[in-house]
């Protein structure tokens, strides 16, 4: 129900500058911190605008996660990596 994601440019395969790096914890990650270059605003703003449209929020700490909006009220479930993958295997005979 949540994700983590970054902007890369499609042309370079290179990651999009953003106002920190990805799992730094400092303000620097913040939705809210504004003293980053403006290209580095301007790819967080390009992400956050990109995620909402699809139904997610913001974690406002981190400008790399996402949660999917009403995901308290969905049930998950504790499936492992390789019962996923062992799965997907038979379904695609």
């Amino acid at each position: 129900m949540a994700i983590d994601l970054t902007l890369f440019d499609l042309k370079t395969g290179k990651e999009l500058s953003m106002p920190s790096g990805y799992d730094e914890t400092t303000p620097r990650s913040f939705h809210s911190y504004m003293e980053a270059d403006s290209a580095s605003l301007a790819h967080r703003e390009i992400l956050k605008n990109a995620m909402v449209a699809a139904g997610f929020e913001i974690y406002p700490w981190e400008w790399w996660h996402y949660d999917f909006k009403g995901w308290e009220t969905c049930y998950t479930y504790d499936i492992w990596h390789a019962d996923i993958r062992k799965a997907n295997r038979e379904l695609s005979g």
